[in-house]
């Protein structure tokens, strides 16, 4: 009897445990139950359900339930609900992949309520068997140790710390340097063409330096984006903001960093990934098989988050993907599913300049890149939108700005011109096997349909890598795609833009070549 007991207290911290990382992916769970494929709260099921059995197992370790036949049902149970409960929680852990630092802001955030309430229900049960309890000095004082503590967890961290390295991203007329700290920060980039550096380089707007994030982003302009640039980041931790009082607590600095932009019209190389979903251990499997001492730059081409939540979900996956052991510049690319959650409204202010765009273009090596923003895949008025989104009107300005580009005569005079746009120009021909494309995103399609000059267009979102040839799209340019974040369809692409034409390929996470083209200079 006394072993199913310690069973029972067992199974209730485990169903405990469950109830509180179930309850913690809360802002999770319609992408969830969606993934899944079912419609109805299931997860609030499973918490019910995991509720109930805390308090059976409460029951049986209550010193005074006896229980004298068929023990051997009451171990089973037990260990079957346990088994279950693990088995599901390794599983969400697992397929949230990055994403599960939702979990970790979700508990942090609950944990004090946590501690009053589990304190409550503690000293309610054990008062009447536990004699000291009964004292109502030592429960008050249980109570007010609990708090404080409650109190000291809410005031972490107590230590500056930069949690993501520094990485480079190429914007129009520069490059940003990002990075992540632990809490709100005033930071600033030292940088020069030389050790030395000598430049300083802070965030700001109107006058006013940026100190409300833990993404720090940072401009540096450039009157041409090539050659090598110095850089160290540097952040001072701000602990709080009064309004005659502003409290910092430590300082630190990356090591100083270098890294190579290539030059006006040499060759490029470059290796593009799309549609992680936050799967950062696959994303690293599927970046061991990239020679990276041969890559210039490295393109994101959108959804590499599931949904945006908070800056800490944003950081460990948008800035901690690897490329190897070189620090290389890269492209960011907005995909469909970084404009949905609260935090997309946040997205730009950690990761684009003050006056930066989702679209824009830029010159790198011997190719000016047309980077375009596809938005959502489906019209504004989808009901999964909840009448939040106006991306028609959004569309509408980024044609016009597109004309202007084509028109250009940095565009006329490119020696390759290509295009980088999460969501494919062809999907629309087959919604039954690559799914949706808004029709408010026609007018783009259109404009991109009549340059017969593009040389290539590169996307993501299908979950296919592959290479399409204008005969099975029907536009006059060939689009290359890659692969999901599922070990079966994980891809990437690579692409050399040499004198005589472009080398593609499309590489497994396994590193076996799914396809590849030669396409000649014209």
């Amino acid at each position: 009897m006394r072993t199913l007991k310690i069973i029972a207290a067992i199974s209730t911290i485990i169903s405990g445990a469950f109830i509180v990382v179930v309850g913690s992916a809360y802002p999770l769970w319609k992408d969830i139950q969606g993934y899944i494929g079912v419609s109805f709260p299931l997860l609030l099921i499973l918490i019910v359900v995991a509720f109930l059995f805390s308090l059976y197992c409460l029951w049986i370790a209550a010193p005074k339930t006896k229980l004298q036949h068929r023990l051997w049902l009451h171990y089973a149970g037990m260990a079957l609900f346990d088994t279950i409960m693990v088995a599901l929680v390794v599983v969400l852990i697992g397929q949230l992949g990055s994403n599960a630092t939702v979990l970790t802001d979700t508990f942090l955030a609950s944990w004090p309520y946590a501690i009053w309430f589990g304190a409550i229900i503690v000293l309610l049960w054990l008062t009447p068997l536990w004699k000291p309890l009964q004292n109502r000095v030592v429960r008050i004082s249980i109570i007010v140790l609990l708090a404080i503590i409650a109190l000291v967890w809410i005031s972490l961290p107590w230590q500056l710390r930069i949690t993501q390295q520094p990485v480079v991203f190429i914007q129009p007329g520069g490059v940003s340097i990002s990075w992540a700290t632990n809490m709100n920060s005033i930071s600033r980039v030292d940088y020069g063409s030389t050790t030395e550096m000598g430049e300083t380089a802070v965030r700001q707007s109107d006058g006013l330096v940026d100190v409300n994030n833990i993404i720090q982003t940072v401009f540096i302009p450039m009157a041409e984006t090539s050659g090598n640039l110095y850089f160290q980041a540097a952040s001072q931790g701000l602990r709080s903001f009064e309004l005659t009082n502003v409290v910092t607590t430590g300082a630190v600095s990356s090591s100083p960093l270098e890294v190579t932009l290539p030059e006006p019209g040499s060759p490029l190389s470059i290796v593009a990934f799309s549609d992680i979903h936050a799967q950062v251990t696959r994303y690293q499997e599927m970046s061991d098989q990239i020679d990276w001492s041969g890559v210039d730059e490295v393109i994101y081409i959108g959804d590499l988050l599931n949904y945006t939540i908070s800056a800490e979900q944003a950081a460990q996956t948008i800035l901690a993907l690897p490329t190897g052991a070189e620090l290389l510049p890269r492209v960011y690319v907005r995909g469909n599913h970084e404009t949905r959650g609260e935090g997309a409204r946040s997205l730009d202010e950690w990761l684009l300049p003050p006056d930066g765009s989702w679209y824009y273009t830029f010159s790198s090596g011997n190719v000016f890149f047309i980077v375009l923003d596809t938005g959502e895949d489906k019209i504004d008025t989808h009901p999964e939108y909840s009448g939040m989104n106006d991306f028609a009107d959004y569309y509408r300005q980024e044609t016009a700005w597109l004309q202007e580009v084509v028109d250009s005569q940095e565009y006329q005079d490119a020696d390759y011109r290509v295009v980088l746009m999460h969501v494919p120009p062809f999907t629309g021909n087959d919604p039954e096997a690559f799914g949706y494309i808004s029709p408010d995103l026609d007018p783009i399609i259109e404009l991109l349909r009549q340059q017969t000059d593009i040389d290539l267009v590169m996307s993501g979102h299908i979950h296919e890598g592959g290479i399409w040839m204008p005969d099975e799209t029907g536009f006059p340019f060939p689009v290359v795609t890659c692969g999901g974040q599922q070990a079966m369809d994980m891809a990437a692409v690579t692409a050399d833009f040499g004198e005589d034409g472009i080398t593609l390929q499309v590489l497994h996470r396994t590193g076996a070549i799914w396809d590849e083209a030669f396409l000649p200079n014209n």
